[in-house]
């Protein structure tokens, strides 16, 4: 039985975490006992194994440089080969 972390929020405006199985989308809220629906989380991204330090102020300005360079060289790849 694999668990998966969620975010879930009750009627009451309570928010926290919970590991579920994959199909439960409503639980009881630990802290008022109300109903607690799960919400769609925002996705994570691991910036140092696409080679970006996240502390850096300017790691998403160097994610979209290397991006920017990446394309550059496809395109000029198969400009040469086509």
């Amino acid at each position: 039985m694999k668990l998966i972390l969620f975010d879930f929020e009750c009627i009451n405006g309570h928010e926290f975490e919970e590991l579920v199985k994959s199909d439960v989308h409503e639980i009881e809220c630990p802290r008022c006992r109300a109903q607690a629906l799960r919400q769609i989380s925002g996705t994570r991204v691991d910036w140092r194994r696409m080679g970006v330090d996240p502390d850096f102020p300017g790691a998403a300005n160097k994610w979209t440089k290397m991006q920017e360079q990446k394309a550059r060289q496809e395109e000029s790849y198969n400009l040469v080969h086509y």
